[in-house]
């Protein structure tokens, strides 16, 4: 994303909806204990870290919306 970073993008579109579900994924880098700390405050119900499968997806998917 050139003018934004993930946390930019979330804050927004809870500002606009703060019960939004989200699904974070991460950007193919090694995954810190500071971007799991980040998605728990934004309120990121799941993390996908790539590469993931379909199911990983669509079980990121059901927990989002339960």
């Amino acid at each position: 994303m050139p003018n934004k970073d993930g946390l930019e993008v979330i804050a927004e579109i809870l500002a606009k909806n703060h019960k939004q579900p989200i699904i974070s994924m991460s950007g193919g880098r090694r995954i810190l204990a500071a971007d799991l700390d980040s998605n728990e405050i934004t309120g990121v119900k799941y993390m996908l870290k790539k590469p993931f499968t379909h199911q990983q997806l669509k079980d990121a998917i059901q927990l989002a919306l339960s």
